[in-house]
């Protein structure tokens, strides 16, 4: 089964769209969040899992440096399959999140999300950098203090992020 992920604009107000094919892969993949300025570079921070939820976890980005008419993809980091839920009524995947992605003045963006390091283990929030407007992407450092089963983050301003922690 194929996903394709879209990029859809308008130029006068929302009175027409057009939509392109940014990428397709046979993975799940879920935006987090976007990012845009006045110079043409628009970012989307993306996870992507296999369709059974049980392989490795890519973080990436989507990036135009040209408005949206063409696109890249880039790989910030990979972690391992989030933690089984156990409770009532769960799915698999319930526990997968989504990155954050921001830009601090300068226009280094900032990738905040989260990732279990052995295969259904608890997952930890992290922050990568990026000075090359998103080619290239620090080593991920670790924000969280301890341990969630899923963290949802959000990254404002290229410097912060907010941490919400689900233990049970």
């Amino acid at each position: 089964t194929g996903v394709a992920l879209m990029w859809t604009e308008s130029g006068d107000s929302g009175a027409t769209w057009t939509t392109t094919e940014v990428w397709d892969t046979n993975r799940y993949s879920f935006a987090g969040g976007g990012y845009a300025n006045n110079s043409g570079l628009v970012v989307f921070a993306e996870n992507d899992f296999d369709q059974t939820y049980s392989g490795d976890i890519n973080t990436f980005v989507l990036v135009s440096t040209d408005s949206g008419a063409t696109w890249n993809r880039y790989v910030v980091d990979t972690g391992k399959k989030q933690p089984d839920c156990t409770s009532k009524w769960c799915y698999d995947g319930f526990y997968g999140t989504v990155p954050a992605v921001a830009a601090d003045g300068n226009g280094d963006l900032v990738v905040a999300y989260s990732r279990a390091n052995v295969p259904g283990g608890r997952q930890r929030v992290y922050v990568s950098r990026s000075t090359d407007s998103g080619v290239t992407w620090s080593t991920g450092v670790r924000l969280s203090a301890g341990w969630a089963l899923a963290g949802f983050p959000a990254a404002v301003g290229g410097i912060s992020a907010f941490i919400s922690r689900r233990t049970s």
